[in-house]
């Protein structure tokens, strides 16, 4: 018997590596394609090709160098196709108007996630920035 929980740590593994490899296609896949994605600055992102529209922008220029991990990764089954997964994320890498290196941020990303036709993807994603990043654990 498949174990939602590890299965839907795989998708959040995914997710960190496309974005670090800057694979927005790869990326995008990840989402439904009624999926919604709420940016760190508000931006509501709606369905999987303006996910990808989006990604693909901000990789080709503030986002291009950036690596981001994931960690304190808690998932909650609601039922065998449903369920809520949380991480904190830190992003660094990431560059101003004319390539000016900008501090790391850090954040907490929340996600709908959902068996669709017996895969998982990310259905509803919301992205919270922490004002003042704490310091690295241990």
């Amino acid at each position: 018997m498949s174990n939602p929980a590890s299965e839907i740590e795989v998708i959040l593994a995914a997710f960190a590596d496309t974005w670090n490899r800057h694979d927005m296609d790869a990326f995008a896949a990840l989402f439904a394609a009624d999926a919604e994605l709420v940016t760190v600055t508000g931006r509501w992102l709606r369905g999987r090709a303006e996910i990808h529209a989006a990604h693909t922008a901000m990789h080709a220029s503030v986002m291009k160098e950036s690596r981001i991990e994931l960690r304190d990764l808690s998932i909650r089954v609601l039922g065998p196709d449903l369920a809520i997964a949380r991480a904190r994320w830190r992003l660094e890498g990431l560059v101003g108007p004319g390539g000016v290196a900008l501090p790391p941020r850090a954040g907490v990303f929340g996600n709908l996630v959902a068996r669709q036709a017996g895969a998982w993807c990310l259905l509803d994603t919301q992205n919270t920035e922490i004002a003042d990043p704490p310091a690295p654990r241990p």
